[in-house]
């Protein structure tokens, strides 16, 4: 029964993501810029006893994104990783390097 409601809510999480697509949103932005302006937000939200360690790219990194959908990935994967830290001794370590190019 768990599993079955776990599978719903993915599916539902991927059709209100799919309805939401589109390119409104959507240009270049700095993956640095983005993961900077969201630290202070995850940090509260981990609370004080997980330490949240982000290593940022050297070079800066663009990607053509709707922003506020970046942002919830990278929420997501935060929130994610909580539970993950809290049998690890509290500690998650996240970085951010730029990859080569794909054509899409």
């Amino acid at each position: 029964m768990k599993a079955a409601s776990e599978r719903a809510a993915r599916l539902t999480d991927q059709l209100l993501l799919f309805s939401r697509s589109s390119t409104v949103g959507r240009r270049a932005w700095s993956v640095n810029e983005i993961l900077e302006g969201s630290l202070e937000l995850l940090k509260r939200l981990i609370g004080d006893d997980i330490e949240l360690d982000v290593s940022l790219a050297d070079t800066e990194t663009f990607i053509e994104v709707d922003r506020s959908m970046l942002e919830q990935i990278i929420l997501n994967l935060v929130i994610n990783a909580r539970c993950d830290a809290n049998r690890r001794n509290g500690r998650r370590a996240h970085s951010c390097d730029s990859a080569p190019s794909v054509g899409v």
